[in-house]
C-alpha cells in the first residue's frame, strides 16, 4: 500500500513540475520565409488575394487527396475572402484576407477545427526588388497552454511548405508575367 501512496505522490509532484515548466514556456512563434520572385509584385499578390487561384501555388493542394471539399465565401477576394475545406487527410479548417494594403501587404487568419484547434496570423508582404518582388509569407501566433512547448517546433515544421509555396508562386508568376509582356 506504501507503494501505491508514494507512486501516486510521485506523480502528482511530476505533474505540478510539468505544469511549471509549461507555464515558463514562451509559446507564441513567428516564421516566415523569404523568395525573390521575378514578376512584378501586382501580378504575385494577386495570386495571394484570391483563394480561387490557390490551387494553381499551394503546397497544401498537392499534399492533400483530391478528396478535399472546398468552399470559397464572402468577397471574391480581398478582405472578407473565405475559404474553407474539409477531408480526412486535411483535416477541417479555413482561411480569411483580414486586411490588404494593394501589391505591398496580406493579412489572413488560419484556422483548424480537426484533428486539433489552432488559429494562427499570416501574413505577406511585396516588396520591389532589382525586377522582381521579395516575397516573404509567415505565419505566427500562440500556443495554448498545453501545447505552448510545441512553438519551438513550429519553423521547422512550417519550413518545407513555406518554400514549396513560394518556389510554386514563383513559376506560375513568372510565366503570368510574361503573357502579359
Amino acid at each position: 500500500m506504501k507503494i501505491l501512496k508514494y507512486t501516486v505522490i510521485a506523480l502528482a509532484l511530476l505533474f505540478v513540475v510539468f505544469i511549471i515548466w509549461l507555464a515558463s514556456i514562451d509559446g507564441s512563434y513567428d516564421t516566415s520565409r523569404t523568395r525573390v520572385v521575378d514578376a512584378p509584385s501586382k501580378v504575385v499578390y494577386s495570386y495571394v488575394n484570391d483563394f480561387k487561384q490557390w490551387p494553381e501555388w499551394s503546397p497544401w493542394e498537392e499534399r492533400f487527396d483530391g478528396n478535399m471539399k472546398k468552399t470559397y465565401s464572402g468577397s471574391e477576394s480581398g478582405v472578407g475572402a473565405k475559404y474553407s475545406w474539409t477531408g480526412e487527410e486535411s483535416g477541417d479548417g479555413g482561411m480569411e484576407i483580414v486586411s490588404v494594403n494593394p501589391y505591398s501587404s496580406i493579412d489572413q487568419l488560419i484556422f483548424f477545427k480537426s484533428p486539433w484547434e489552432m488559429k494562427s496570423n499570416i501574413y505577406w508582404k511585396f516588396d520591389e526588388f532589382e525586377g522582381g518582388t521579395k516575397v516573404t509569407w509567415g505565419m505566427k501566433g500562440e500556443m495554448s497552454f498545453f501545447f505552448k512547448f510545441m512553438a519551438n517546433g513550429i519553423d521547422a515544421a512550417m519550413e518545407k511548405d513555406l518554400l514549396r509555396g513560394l518556389e510554386k508562386l514563383d513559376s506560375v508568376s513568372v510565366v503570368r508575367a510574361k503573357a502579359f509582356k
